[in-house]
Formats: C-alpha cells, sequence, structure tokens
C-alpha cells in the first residue's frame, strides 16, 4: 500500500513538473524564491526566443515556411514587397534631395508615401510590422532609413525616418537583437 501511494506521488509530480514547465531543481524542497524567479525568468526568455524565431522565419521566407499554396504567404510577400517599393521611393527621394538640393533653396521638405500597409491594422496598431521591418533590415538590407507608422488626421501614414535618429518602441530592441543572434550572427 505504502508503494502506491509513493507511485501515485512520484506520478503527481512528474506530471505537475511537465505542466509546469520547470524543471527539476526548481520542486526540490531547499530551493529559494530567488532560483524560482530565475527559473521563470529563464523559461520565459526561451519562450520569447522560440516565438520570435517561429515568426520571423515565416516572414523571412513565408512561401518555404508555410506552403507554396498558402494565401497567407503570398499576403505576407505583397506586403514586403510593398514596403521595399516604399522604401525604394523614399530612398530615391532623399537621395534627389541630397543631390539636387545642396546648394538650392528648393528642396523636398517632406514625403508622404501612400501604402496598402497604412490601412492594415494588423501593422498600424497591432505589433506586426516589426516582422516586415526586420525582413526589410536584413533580407533587403535597407539600413539607410527606418520605417514606422504614424497617424496623422485620422489616418495611418507610411514614414520613414534616418536610421541614426530611430527609436524602438517597447520590446522590439529585443526582438531585434533575438533575429540578429539567431539568423544572421
Amino acid at each position: 500500500m505504502t508503494e502506491n501511494i509513493q507511485n501515485a506521488i512520484s506520478a503527481f509530480s512528474d506530471k505537475l513538473k511537465r505542466i509546469s514547465g520547470f524543471s527539476d531543481a526548481v520542486l526540490k524542497k531547499d530551493i529559494s524564491e530567488d532560483e524560482i524567479l530565475e527559473e521563470k525568468i529563464r523559461h520565459s526568455a526561451q519562450a520569447l526566443r522560440s516565438n520570435v524565431v517561429n515568426t520571423y522565419r515565416i516572414y523571412k521566407s513565408p512561401f518555404a515556411a508555410l506552403g507554396k499554396n498558402s494565401s497567407r504567404a503570398a499576403s505576407i510577400e505583397e506586403d514586403e514587397q510593398a514596403l521595399f517599393e516604399a522604401y525604394s521611393l523614399f530612398a530615391g527621394a532623399m537621395e534627389l534631395n541630397i543631390n539636387e538640393g545642396k546648394n538650392a533653396a528648393t528642396y523636398i521638405s517632406r514625403v508622404e508615401i501612400a501604402s496598402p500597409l497604412a490601412k492594415k491594422a494588423c501593422y498600424t496598431v497591432g505589433g506586426q510590422f516589426i516582422w516586415l521591418f526586420l525582413w526589410l533590415y536584413f533580407e533587403k538590407n535597407c539600413r539607410d532609413y527606418f520605417p514606422y507608422f504614424c497617424e496623422r488626421e485620422k489616418n495611418w501614414e507610411l514614414c520613414f525616418k534616418k536610421s541614426a535618429n530611430f527609436l524602438f518602441e517597447g520590446h522590439e530592441k529585443e526582438v531585434f537583437e533575438i533575429v540578429k543572434r539567431e539568423f544572421y550572427s
């Protein structure tokens, strides 16, 4: 009978370990709160890394990741091309401005890019734009200007900022560093 109870406790402990996602060290009696917190942080960082790698893999090669007949892959590739075209237009206008406007009194002061991306909530407010940004930066090597969305008169507009003046928002810098380390180091 005692052996059955021990087996049941052992089976329950094993199930608890699998459910909680913690290592054997966390379930020991003499573990400190700091060690538990460190394990949770480590687990959270691993989950973030895994999520970033899996998501960027889709944006890096949509058809390879999702299949050649995937409508989502086609949509992602279309969005990537739209961003690349917008970047090319903006960079071209800035290059023209630099070459032609050095000593001129007339120059380009503001460039507005009309893009279908500005109509997609998943990019403007949904937090998915970082994946297109990373694709443009790493896969197309577009690094002079960084794209972002700004709201003007209740409409979203795709804008660009010199890379030296660009600041990441929220956890985007961490996502950038994970992609850089996992795919391009």
